[in-house]
């Protein structure tokens, strides 16, 4: 299941880019275009992913290890079981609603305003310094950016009760984002509001699937 579950979040990471591009793209853009000449600009990118996507698999390991605390704790091991299967209804809720099913709970409402003005002040402050030493940085802080579709694959990744798993979930969801913030500057030429939709509900589809697969494993359990 554990490669199933890495397709699956890589999938989401990369249908669900459009909403990335929506939320710091422009950021990332004027931070990158704003470095000297083309190396500058390729060094900024690489230090900056590189910062995000080891943010985004420490968060999968600290979900992993939380997950599998709870899951081999004989006192917790009945409540863990009724947790499961009700964020396995959670994440099918929500995905369902992000691919357009309804529009009561989705992704989108999952993102709160505070942490990201917080994030993306930090984020402001890091660009103050050279290049070298702010991308990296810089990109530990904003993989900590709230997003929905990042809360629905740490879930996920919780769910795995696997350090290792849910650390390479964590890693393909990250994965799966960098080819369209990689080529933001080409992508916003072709990709209109009307093409963002539909890779938005794509990747809540790969979401709702995500808990699907989920819930079958945990009702298995209770039987």
């Amino acid at each position: 299941m554990s490669e199933t579950h890495f397709l699956l979040a890589l999938s989401t990471g990369l249908m669900g880019s459009g909403h990335c591009i929506g939320m710091c793209g422009g950021l990332i853009a004027a931070f990158s275009l704003s470095t000297p000449g083309r190396q500058g600009g390729l060094l900024f990118q690489t230090l900056y992913h590189l910062g995000r996507i080891t943010t985004y698999s420490l968060i999968g390991l600290a979900a992993g290890a939380m997950g599998s605390a709870i899951a081999y704790t004989d006192s917790f091991r009945e409540i863990s079981r009724v947790v499961l299967v009700g964020s396995d209804l959670f994440i099918i809720v929500v995905g369902l609603g992000t691919a357009g099913t309804f529009k009561a709970l989705n992704i989108m409402r999952l993102d709160f305003p505070g942490p990201t003005r917080l994030v993306t002040s930090v984020s402001r402050k890091l660009h103050r310094l050279p290049v070298s030493l702010a991308a990296l940085p810089l990109g530990l802080v904003m993989g900590l950016l709230p997003c929905g579709f990042l809360y629905a694959v740490a879930i996920t990744a919780a769910q795995t009760a696997s350090m290792l798993e849910a650390t390479l979930v964590m890693f393909g969801f990250g994965l799966g984002t960098l080819p369209a913030l990689i080529l933001f500057g080409g992508t916003t030429a072709w990709m209109g509001e009307h093409a963002r939709v539909w890779m938005l509900r794509i990747a809540g589809l790969m979401v709702a699937i995500m808990g699907i697969l989920n819930l079958i494993q945990h009702l298995q359990l209770m039987d």
